[in-house]
């Protein structure tokens, strides 16, 4: 039976996830695959310190039900990063929810399964990467929209991120080279990352921190990544995109490239696109004033 691949966001350490789309369930494998059956009317993206939440409109285009598998991805998850050492990779083979997602379809709770494969790399018998999907089965009647929602618990991840290259030229107190590429960092964002590291050095006194690397290294940085690309699997493309960023606070900085992200408030960041076919993924940098 075919299988349905929906949009994702989880928020650790650079980590990725992706749009729901077509798949199939094979041998515990997700392959996922195109569809001109179903389109996407709009997709509602909210990303927040501590929670996302998705919602989607589908829309069946044939005139008879289509009853397919859907499956919400995670990334990769490398067992020598975070999610080892707290746990959730173990939690994940056990077929725990660390993240609580949660599932709605027109407003009625769903409840996933979830499907886990370990992968070791080619070189060792104790690291590995493993693949989480969250699978259940959803009718399409004909005619008619389809409201999916999504809504789990993010995990920002903190670090300085310094690449081999920043190291040999001595950049050890500020935003790695890949930062500034990733999240397409300007001259604006880089003279308020110089404030705030000014006024975060206020905070070392009394911390359990010597350093500023240090403390900003375990306080103050949040990096992730969402997949928009297979949003390009299903019919057509998306009508209507509305992506929104919400911060915890009016001086946490935020980054990302990305064309047409209008402040609607102090702490709210939006983006609505029409027709949007998606050429490339999401990656989003956050500073926070803590």
């Amino acid at each position: 039976m075919p299988t349905f691949l929906f949009v994702c966001l989880i928020v650790v350490f650079q980590s990725a996830s992706a749009n729901d789309s077509l798949a199939r369930v094979e041998g515990g494998n997700i392959r996922f695959k195109k569809t001109d059956q179903v389109s996407m009317v709009s997709e509602k993206l909210t990303i927040s310190e501590k929670e996302v939440e998705v919602e989607y409109v589908f829309r069946n285009r044939q005139q008879k039900p289509i009853t397919d598998t859907v499956s919400w991805p995670l990334p990769e998850l490398q067992s020598e990063l975070p999610y080892a050492i707290d746990g959730r990779i173990e939690d994940w083979m056990q077929g725990k929810d660390p993240i609580h997602f949660e599932v709605k379809v027109d407003d009625k709770p769903v409840t996933p399964k979830i499907l886990t494969k370990k992968k070791f790399y080619a070189q060792s018998h104790q690291e590995y990467q493993l693949q989480v999907n969250y699978v259940w089965e959803q009718t399409f009647p004909p005619g008619k929209n389809v409201k999916v929602t999504h809504k789990y618990r993010t995990s920002l991840g903190t670090g300085w991120g310094h690449s081999p290259q920043d190291i040999a030229f001595g950049n050890h107190s500020g935003l790695s080279i890949e930062d500034k590429l990733t999240y397409c960092v300007d001259s604006t964002f880089l003279k308020s990352f110089e404030k705030l590291k000014n006024k975060l050095t206020t905070k070392l006194p009394g911390s359990n921190y010597t350093t500023l690397n240090d403390y900003m290294h375990f306080n103050s940085f949040g990096r992730f990544a969402y997949i928009l690309r297979t949003a390009n699997n299903w019919a057509g493309p998306i009508e209507t995109f509305e992506l929104n960023i919400v911060k915890s606070s009016p001086t946490t900085l935020v980054s990302l490239c990305w064309d047409d992200l209008k402040k609607v408030s102090s702490t709210k960041f939006q983006s609505i696109k029409n027709n949007f076919q998606p050429s490339s993924d999401l990656a989003v940098l956050f500073v926070f004033d803590r």
